[in-house]
């Protein structure tokens, strides 16, 4: 089912009904585990000879190092969004795009048409931006569009969220070289729904069975899957 909710906050600023932030276990382990290098190489430092001034320096450097990229770490990655239905970890990021190409974007989305014949091709920078969120497991996306105004990115489109019984694939190739989709990864997950589904931006038929799918530089791949 797609809502859409009036430009007041940006997709990545807002917050959904849906979606809520956990403590990630993980991440909290890892940066516990590079501060306490940090403070084993700063103890280090402390209990050597002084005639090793070089060696002592060094590992002093090393361990402050490790404790601010530690610190770092416990205050960017100690969080992670979550799909409140399934549990599902959401991932976000940006696209970029010329201003055509946003331009044919808005009007697919606008008429909720996308013909086969119909492509978008994202860059490394551009005059726009796509922002997404989508679970692991493809049963939440959203977008919004935004274009660049002197000197910022402004929102020319409503928040678009799609939440359904199938699921959606997304595959963001940010690259600028072709990369195969790794789609033996995504096993666990494709196994409880019909490989076979629809790119929602071109209308194309994707089998996500086949072992040589390959993603161009710069694009993302969307499919929609059903039961």
């Amino acid at each position: 089912m797609k809502q859409t909710n009036q430009v007041e906050e940006t997709l990545l600023s807002s917050a959904h009904v849906q979606l809520d932030k956990h403590i990630c276990v993980k991440q909290l382990l890892v940066s516990s585990l590079i501060a306490l290098v940090g403070i084993v190489a700063i103890v280090l430092m402390m209990v050597m000879d002084d005639s090793d001034s070089t060696l002592s320096m060094a590992l002093l450097t090393i361990g402050i190092i490790l404790l601010l990229f530690a610190l770092y770490r416990f205050f960017t990655k100690s969080h992670e969004t979550v799909y409140k239905p399934t549990g599902s970890v959401v991932r976000t990021g940006s696209l970029y795009m010329d201003t055509v190409e946003l331009q044919n974007l808005q009007q697919m989305i606008k008429k909720n048409a996308f013909p086969v014949s119909s492509r978008i091709s994202f860059k490394e920078g551009g005059n726009g931006r796509l922002d997404y969120m989508a679970s692991k497991d493809g049963r939440f996306v959203a977008i919004q569009l935004f274009q660049f105004v002197p000197y910022t990115y402004e929102p020319v489109s409503d928040k678009l969220y799609y939440t359904d019984d199938g699921a959606v694939f997304v595959y963001v190739n940010a690259s600028e070289e072709n990369r195969t989709i790794p789609t033996a990864h995504y096993a666990e997950i494709l196994c409880k729904y019909n490989p076979v589904g629809v790119d929602i931006i071109t209308d194309e038929t994707i089998d996500l069975s086949q072992k040589d799918l390959v993603a161009t530089p710069l694009s993302a791949l969307i499919v929609k899957l059903g039961k």
